[in-house]
Order: C-alpha cells, then structure tokens, then sequence
C-alpha cells in the first residue's frame, strides 16, 4: 500500500480516489492540491459532489456507468477554491479495496482547449456570416493532389453577381466551371497561390455578357494549405464614373488647348494680314518680295501649330528627315523666350551628330519644356541648354537601346519638383498649375519615344529641374546634302495627274507644276483619277506621275484610286509602273508613315511648300525630258 501511495503521490496528473457508492474523496494526491486549490487534507473530507457542478443525481448516474463498465471517460466542470470553473476530461477505472468498490479518477483541465474551440467556432461563424452578407462574390478553392482545382465553396454574393448558381459548380475544376478562363494564365495563377509560390495577387478582369461589359477586380489569397479564396468585386461603375472624368477632363484640356491654339492663330493671321497688306501697297519689287518672305514664315509658325494639334489629337506619327539639331533647337528656345523675363545660355558639342527627326514635333517639345522653365520662374531667371553627343554601351535605367544618341539638356533656376510627384509628371492630365492642362509633358514624352529616344527629369526641391532629351543619332548625310540644294531647281516634262478636292490646292500645284515644265491635269476624286486614266491607257498616254490627296470627303480616296489604277495597268504586258506620290494633313495615317507598302514612292505631309515639292521630285525623278 505504501507502495502504491509513492507512485500516486509522485504522479504530476491530477488524480482522485473516490468512493463509488458515496461519493466521498478516499484519497488525493499532491498534484490534486495544486489544481483544485484545497489541501490534500480537506480534499479528503469532501465528496465529489462538492467539487462538480452537475446535478447530485446525475453525478451518481455517470459514477453508476463507471462502475457498471469498469472504465469511463467523462467530460466535466468542477469547481475550484476560489470558486472558478473550471473544464475537465475524466478517465475513472473501477477497482476494490477492502471490500468496496472505487473509481481511480485522472483529471485533465481541458479549459484553454475548450475555449479555444469555442473561439474557432464563432470565429468560424463571424467569418460564415462576414462571407454570406459580404458583396464581394468570393469562391473557394481547394488545390487536389492532382493539381486540380476543384470549388469547394462560395457565397450568396458570387450566384448574384457571376450570374451562375454555385452549387451547380460544386465539385467542378476551374476550367470546368469557367470555360473561358481556362484559356487565360488565371488558373495556374491560382494554382501558384494556392501552392504558396506566390503571395496574394490582384487584377482586372473584363467581361461582357448580352447585358453590358463591364470590369471585376480580382484578389486572390490562401486560405490554407493548398486553399484559396477569390473575391470578386463588380468595378464596372467605378470604371465608368473614372471614364466620364476622365471624359470631362479631357473636355477640359481640350478646351484649354483649343484656346490657347485659336490664341496663337489668331495672332499669326494678324501678321500674315498685316504683311500681305503692306505688300499689296509697296511699289518696290525688293520690300514686297521681303514681305512675303515674312509672311512665309510667319505661315511656317503657323503650320507647327496645327502639327501640335494633330499630335494631340490622335498621336501625330513623326515625320522624319535626317538633319542637324542646331540651330534649329536655338531658334525654337529663342521664339518660345521672346517677350519674357528669362534668358537662356547653351553649350553646344562641337561636333554634334545629325539625327533623324520631325522638325515640327521635336519644337513643340522644346517650347514645352521651355515653357515648363519659364512657369517653374515666375520672378525670372536662367535657363541653360546644352547638347552633348551621348553614346550607350548598354542598356541601363533610362531604358535605351545600346546605341548612339545626342542629349538635349534643358535646365532651370526653378522651384523644383518633389520626389513623390516625380513619377507622375509624364500622366496625361496630372498638373500641378493651378491653369494648367496636364499635356505638355505627356506628349513631349509620346514624342520622343516614337523617335525612339526617352525623356528623363532630374529634379531637386529648392534646386530646380533638368529634362533630358535622348535622341537617337544618324550618321548617314543630312537629307538636305543627298538631295536638291535651295539654289537648284527641278525640271520635268510630260503631263501629270493631281488629285485633291481642294480647289485652290489643285491650282497651286497646277501653278507650281506649270512652272516646272509639266503640263498639269487635275481632278476632285479617285472616279476622275481612275476615268482619266481608263482613257489615257486607250492613247497610250499616261502622265509621268501621280499626285494624290490622301482623303477625299464623300468620294474615293488615293489608296483606293491607286490600286484601282495599278489594276488596270497590269492588265497592260510590260506597260511601265506610274510613280505615285500621297500627300495629306494627317501625317499619322498608316498610309503617309508606310507610303511603299500601299504602292506609293513617299509621302509628302501638307502643308508643303514649292522648295519641298521641287526637292521630293527631284530626288525620286530627277529632272525628266532633258
């Protein structure tokens, strides 16, 4: 006995000896004492009855099943000292002593597992109804072992907003259940997450139905070993109510644009006016031939205007010609100065490379960014330009191909930008002037990109900014130097066929070509183009080449006159290919950037002028009949 008393005293579980027929507490170990709070002593004058919190009778009823079975686990709550409650797991095992039965009791305090259970339930119920009142249509997945990703579940929110009861779906893999995402990377996205290679992701989805179309926003997140959660939020308001702003601000700008563009015209016309007046009234050949020539040039100011409001409109293609950068960029610097409180200094690489670029394109950065100097300078101040060649061994941040490239620096005294607003400043419509119209940046950017060149700030506040412009170089020889010099002329015989339905385009080429020695026939549209020739083909008298307007206003235009005209020719055995020039106001049309893949020779961009027209047909002809 004494014996058995060591190992029971010894044992750290909670133990009782309790009289099976009374109830009372034979015996109680030291552990018994730590756990109930009562000294072995008092445990021993008590009775099971006082330490558990059921009923008397049905304390007796389970003490009945103990001994009748022999052994028994109970779930119980006893009580403790200080009156706590406590939750208990119970194994009781019958044995004899002396002639009376006992049940030898293990107690094991099961209240932090009990609560902890309880916890998870109303967790797991807040959560069950946080799911079913949620909005967000959320489906769960559960990743097989097959890689299969099979729905386990979904909300009421999902059958609302999908459109497609889920119970219909349960069971169903992911490209069962949606067709149409099985031919997207989005399943083994989801399987990646659910594998826990990658971290909870986010994205935009479209979609249409006989309805509407719309927009969800998707996240995806693990729930668990090999589970994910995707929630779907229906966007497509927001997304509207963003386009309509977006609508509105573009509206905005527009108008701002518009203004400033009727502004700028309006004093251009003045002066065009103004010198065409004052020649009508000189006698002396001299001054009205100076006259004109301002008026030239004042129409050249002109012609750069509408260029700018064709770049914004619909992204305006360059038209590129090979040619040096200064002093072009001066002039540009200098007229977009004229009139204000800021000066300007350069520094120029001796030695600069030519490059391939747009005149008019490339101005319209330079006055913005000159622009962006003089605001960024209310009181005035300096700005200083430099041009340095800049070759790239290999690709780094700025994002440029390896290569050769000519760097335009333009740099300022202004106020600076913060660093937080930076990576922003290149977003159409995102302005920090108060009248300002968010696109200045933002084309001079589109701009430079189509050259395949970049555009970089550096900025500082307090210490102003510096925009760079990459350029990329051309060695081959200026376009001016390979073709016809300003003091050449071009010559030509022959007849040639104009198309335009501009009346006093047709009569100033018809002028012009005149002048060249061609004799000129005109027409309105593609019919009289491909009707003249239908008869010309009958004489064997075909002009010696083909000038055509692009875009023709209720009629047939050059690409199609063109191919109908090629057509009939062809019909001819070894009759000759007619060269054919396009010429247009929308310089980014495929047809006027890609000229030779719609059968013409070159494009020439409206508005021209005779110098440009003389050199174009000089170098594709040189000078016929001589």
């Amino acid at each position: 006995m004494e014996r058995f008393k060591d190992i029971f005293n010894d044992h750290g579980a909670v133990m009782l000896i309790i009289d099976a027929g009374n109830g009372a507490i034979f015996y109680a170990n030291p552990a018994a004492e730590k756990f109930y709070g009562w000294s072995v002593e008092k445990l021993q004058t008590m009775k099971i009855q006082d330490i558990n919190i059921l009923p008397q009778e049905e304390i007796f009823a389970e003490m009945e099943k103990a001994s009748r079975e022999g052994r028994r686990f109970f779930e119980f709550r006893h009580r403790l000292v200080d009156g706590s409650i406590r939750d208990v797991e119970v194994f009781s095992s019958r044995f004899r002593l002396e002639g009376r039965e006992y049940l030898h009791s293990i107690i094991h305090d099961m209240t932090e597992r009990t609560e902890a259970t309880e916890a998870l339930r109303e967790s797991e119920e807040k959560f069950r109804r946080i799911v079913e009142s949620s909005p967000v249509a959320q489906y769960f997945y559960h990743l097989e072992e097959d890689e299969r990703l099979v729905l386990v579940g979904a909300n009421p929110a999902a059958d609302r907003i999908i459109g497609i009861s889920h119970k219909s779906l349960i069971g169903k893999t992911i490209e069962e259940a949606f067709p149409l995402l099985a031919q997207t990377e989005v399943p083994d996205m989801y399987r990646a997450v659910a594998r826990g290679e990658l971290g909870s992701q986010s994205f935009e989805i479209p979609y249409s139905d006989k309805r509407f179309t719309g927009f969800y926003e998707v996240e995806v997140f693990q729930t668990g070993a090999r589970g994910i959660a995707v929630d779907f939020t229906d966007i497509s308001e927001r997304k509207r109510t963003e386009a309509n702003l977006q609508t509105m601000q573009k509206l905005e700008s527009l108008g701002v644009l518009a203004g400033g563009i009727a502004h700028d015209f309006n004093n251009l016309l003045t002066g065009i006016y103004g010198y065409i007046d004052l020649a009508s009234m000189e006698p002396r050949l001299e001054t009205i031939r100076e006259y004109l020539a301002r008026t030239s040039a004042t129409i050249e100011r002109a012609r750069a205007l509408t260029q700018q409001l064709l770049t914004f409109a619909k992204g305006g293609g360059p038209i590129q010609k090979v040619q040096p950068l200064f002093p072009f960029v001066r002039e540009t610097v200098e007229f977009a100065l004229s009139g204000s409180n800021v000066s300007c200094d350069y520094e120029i690489e001796n030695g600069l490379w030519d490059c391939n670029f747009d005149r008019n394109q490339i101005a319209q950065v330079m006055e913005n960014l000159i622009i962006n100097a003089q605001q960024a300078m209310p009181l005035g101040g300096k700005v200083w330009v430099e041009a340095k060649n800049s070759p790239v061994s290999k690709k780094g941040a700025s994002l440029l191909e390896k290569g050769d490239y000519v760097r335009i620096s333009v740099r300022d005294q202004g106020i600076g930008i913060p660093l937080e607003l930076q990576g922003r400043i290149f977003d159409p419509f995102f302005t920090t002037k108060e009248k300002g119209h968010g696109l200045g940046l933002a084309i001079s950017y589109s701009i430079i990109s189509k050259h395949g060149g970049c555009l970089e700030l550096e900025s500082a506040p307090g210490k102003g900014s510096v925009f760079h412009i990459y350029l990329p170089a051309a060695h081959e020889l200026p376009e001016s130097t390979q073709g016809l010099r300003s003091s050449e002329g071009h010559y030509g015989q022959g007849t040639v066929l104009v198309m335009d339905d501009e009346e006093v385009i047709r009569e100033s080429l018809r002028g012009m070509l005149s002048a060249m020695g061609y004799d000129v026939v005109c027409v309105k549209n593609g019919q009289e183009a491909v009707a003249y020739i239908e008869e010309a083909l009958k004489t064997d008298q075909l002009p010696v080449f083909l000038l055509f307007d692009l875009t023709i206003p209720g009629g047939m235009g050059a690409k199609e006159a063109l191919e109908k005209i090629r057509l009939l020719c062809a019909a001819i055995p070894g009759h000759p290919n007619l060269p054919a020039f396009v010429s247009s106001g929308y310089a980014e049309d495929p047809v006027m950037r890609n000229p030779a893949d719609y059968g013409f020779r070159v494009s020439l961009p409206k508005p021209f002028r005779r110098q440009e027209l003389m050199e174009l047909l000089q170098k594709q002809l040189g000078t016929l009949g001589s």
